[in-house]
C-alpha cells in the first residue's frame, strides 16, 4: 500500500509544467508497462507469497497468483488515466 502512495505521489509530483516533465511522465509510464509484464508479474505474486503468507498456507499463495495480476494492471490502468488528467494543458 505504501508504494502504490508513493507511486502515485511521483506521479502528481512528476505531472508538474516543468522542463523534465515529459522525460518524467515517460520514465514513469516506462515502468508502469514493464512491470505488468507476465515474467515481471510472476516474480512480484512469488515475493508476495513469500513475504506474506505462512509457509503451510496454500490458500494464501493461490489468493495471490489469482489476484495480484488483476490488481497490478489495474494500478497501471489508473496512473494511465491520472496522467491523462493531470498532464492536460
Amino acid at each position: 500500500m505504501k508504494s502504490i502512495f508513493l507511486l502515485l505521489t511521483f506521479v502528481v509530483w512528476s505531472s508538474a509544467q516543468l522542463e523534465y516533465c515529459d522525460l518524467c511522465l515517460s520514465s514513469t509510464t516506462k515502468l508502469a508497462t514493464y512491470l505488468i509484464q507476465e515474467d515481471q508479474l510472476a516474480r512480484q505474486v512469488e515475493v508476495l507469497s513469500a513475504f506474506v503468507c505462512e509457509e503451510v498456507d496454500d490458500q494464501c499463495r493461490d489468493d495471490i497468483k489469482k489476484w495480484w495480476p488483476r490488481a497490478a494492471r489495474s494500478v497501471d490502468t489508473t496512473i494511465s488515466k491520472l496522467f491523462m488528467v493531470l498532464h492536460i494543458e
